[in-house]
């Protein structure tokens, strides 16, 4: 078994919602001067895992980095007993140790001016902007000062390619799973078209299907393509509304989509944010600290060597 795990290095920027005096590090590090106290750093919302600082630092000439772990106090943990033979093995649980809990996962941060370059352990990125805005909000700093989201930033290469070449088609990457999200979680523009065209292809395919025989072909794909053809009259228009979509979609930060330019290049939703896949050493089920900070320091240095950061 590999003493090292793969992990996905991501980079973020803090945008304000109103003007505010200062950066999201100068406010962090305010806050965890002011709340020294790791009983003061914790977040606790009902209903959701409580978020803790574990550790921090303060480094002039860097930055804020953070270890923010997440717990539900109480809760057991599933394990499986070593089992043989042909009887039935059932999955048990177990409680935490005395004066412990059971982690469900970390993330280690990197907040400098307003870059925040994050790696993570089982735990979704939107629980360090949650921590950061309740610690903020704790530490009575500036009524604005946590009034921010942090949002993924375009690689600025393959955006300048698809603007420099133009696009030829965008692949959705429709699944009929799209259609069944409540409408009101069609966010994005690939899930607002992407969704709509799947409800008619579901109506059409499924009409006299049960419930059940419908959500047994969730599988369901289609390959729903928005393609630009320059033969056509009014092509200007139709060049200029399809990178219109794009240019949109690469806004909206969504992934699921493949973007094909006139220069024959292909680029993936996802490769359009900024990222970086290291190894560090496994400590459990996530990494060491120190380890991810220094990886996530190392990232920052080459975004910034690059031009890739916002100054």
């Amino acid at each position: 078994m590999s003493d090292e795990k793969k992990k996905t290095l991501s980079y973020r920027k803090a945008e304000y919602f109103v003007p505010v005096s200062n950066t999201l590090e100068h406010y962090l590090a305010e806050a965890h001067t002011k709340l020294p106290e790791i009983a003061q750093r914790r977040v606790v919302l009902p209903g959701h895992p409580v978020l803790e600082c574990r550790r921090h630092q303060i480094q002039d000439a860097l930055g804020v980095l953070l270890h923010i772990a997440a717990y539900t106090p109480g809760e057991h943990a599933s394990v499986v007993p070593v089992a043989s033979g042909t009887d039935p093995a059932e999955i048990t649980t177990i409680p935490p140790p005395d004066q412990c809990e059971f982690m469900d996962g970390d993330i280690m941060a990197l907040v400098s001016g307003n870059h925040v370059l994050l790696c993570s352990s089982n735990l979704h990125e939107k629980k360090a902007e949650r921590y950061m805005n309740d610690i903020i909000d704790s530490a009575k700093i500036d009524t604005n000062a946590s009034k921010f989201s942090l949002c993924k930033r375009a690689d600025i290469d393959k955006v300048r390619l698809i603007q420099s070449q133009g696009v030829r088609s965008i692949n959705l990457n429709a699944t009929l799973f799209d259609a069944t999200l409540d409408h009101i979680e069609r966010t994005t523009v690939r899930k607002r078209i992407g969704g709509k065209l799947m409800d008619e292809i579901k109506a059409l395919v499924f009409e006299d299907q049960d419930v059940e025989q419908l959500e047994q072909a969730e599988n369901l794909s289609a390959q729903i393509i928005l393609k630009y053809d320059s033969r056509r009259k009014g092509c200007v228009l139709g060049r200029q509304s399809i990178e219109s979509l794009a240019n949109q979609m690469l806004e909206d930060g969504d992934e699921g989509f493949t973007i094909e330019t006139l220069g024959g290049e292909t680029i993936k939703g996802s490769d359009i944010t900024l990222r970086k896949t290291v190894s560090l050493a496994k400590h459990g089920k996530s990494v060491f600290c120190s380890d991810a900070w220094r990886a996530l320091e190392q990232y920052y240095y080459e975004l910034k060597d690059a031009g890739l950061l916002e100054l």
